[in-house]
């Protein structure tokens, strides 16, 4: 967010892990993506019983999709 000048809330943190998640809600960004394409399955990050990402993702392709739904909208 620094880097391109805009502020946390207007971005999204992409990531792998729970704790990804976790360090988009800490920094405050307007919506944290988990991507399955680490070591944590798409159902870990579904259903972590403390992280719950805003979009759960099985794989890059499928953010692309969410980027364009969310522009359209």
């Amino acid at each position: 967010a620094m880097r391109a000048a805009m502020l946390p809330q207007a971005c999204m943190y992409v990531g792998d892990e729970p704790r990804d998640v976790m360090a988009a809600a800490n920094a405050g960004y307007g919506a944290a993506v988990a991507v399955a394409t680490g070591a944590a399955s798409y159902e870990h990050l579904a259903n972590h019983p403390q992280y719950r990402p805003d979009y759960v993702m099985r794989s890059m392709r499928e953010l692309v999709g969410l980027l364009d739904r969310l522009r359209s909208d």
